[in-house]
């Protein structure tokens, strides 16, 4: 039999727990805009699905690397630096390669007059077929041995591969570069591309010739862009897709790096700029 006390406490466990399941189904029964406060708070705070991310980038951009084992005598030593087509970018100590060249041209030359001696003593029956076709060959090889040398002489001096500007620096004057070791990057100059991530989601809503309204964040400024080039992949981990667009006119202070924001803009071609804006490139060091 239970005493008095174990019966207070058993009923006091019976109120409670019966108190609660009451409580459960009471709340159960409210309305979403109450009961589903927290989950609603947390659906408004989360990224928009049709969010779409914008990155510019430069149309070229490469970085220039040795081709050769050489002494660095001229090199671009100032971010920023501007430089047009074919402007020689880095130039190397060329002595050495410059006198390999110079024999190669004195083989060429001696083995050229050997074959025309033998082709004479050929028509005199003085030399035999073999000796014309070993000296033939002689000829051949200081060609190439001297074409390779020429080769060796251009790669001393590095030409710009297109205008731009220079945007990183990691060779130094009086230097000695190896093979393969990185010098200088430089991007191109004018108006960037637009590299655009979206969700999977808006695949079907983006196509080429979608225009968008771009919004950059370190300028504040609005562009409009037409998309050139879709992606033909889904990143399966992010759900999302890229592309690439084009600024349909040049932007003032846009750079190559700059990132934002932007929307599908309206189905109707956004109406012409009557004063134009002035292009990025003009920009100086």
């Amino acid at each position: 039999m239970l005493n008095l006390k174990q019966n207070t406490i058993l009923f006091h466990a019976l109120f409670h727990g019966v108190f609660s399941f009451l409580g459960v189904c009471a709340f159960a029964q409210l309305p979403p805009s109450l009961n589903g406060g927290a989950q609603a708070t947390v659906k408004n705070i989360s990224a928009p699905e049709d969010r779409i991310l914008v990155q510019a980038w430069a149309e070229t951009e490469t970085v220039i690397s040795s081709p050769i084992v050489g002494l660095i005598k001229q090199i671009p030593s100032r971010l920023g630096t501007r430089f047009e087509k074919g402007d020689d970018l880095i130039q190397f100590e060329c002595t050495e390669n410059e006198a390999k060249a110079q024999i190669a041209q004195s083989d060429l030359t001696s083995a050229t007059e050997t074959l025309e001696a033998k082709i004479r003593l050929k028509s005199m029956d003085a030399a035999s077929e073999i000796e014309v076709t070993t000296a033939a060959a002689q000829v051949a090889k200081a060609d190439a041995q001297f074409k390779l040398a020429q080769h060796q002489v251009s790669q001393c001096k590095l030409p710009a591969p297109f205008s731009g500007y220079v945007v990183r620096v990691m060779g130094k004057p009086h230097q000695t570069a190896t093979v393969g070791q990185q010098l200088i990057e430089i991007i191109s100059a004018g108006t960037p591309k637009l590299r655009v991530s979206a969700s999977s989601k808006l695949f079907t809503r983006i196509r080429v010739g979608t225009w968008l309204k771009v919004t950059i964040d370190e300028t504040g400024l609005s562009y409009d862009a037409v998309v050139s080039m879709v992606n033909a992949r889904i990143d399966p981990v992010n759900q999302t897709f890229e592309m690439e667009a084009r600024l349909r006119m040049a932007g003032p202070n846009l750079l190559p790096g700059m990132s934002g924001t932007a929307v599908i803009a309206s189905a109707e071609r956004p109406k012409p700029i009557t004063t134009p804006l002035a292009p990025s490139a003009a920009r100086k060091p």
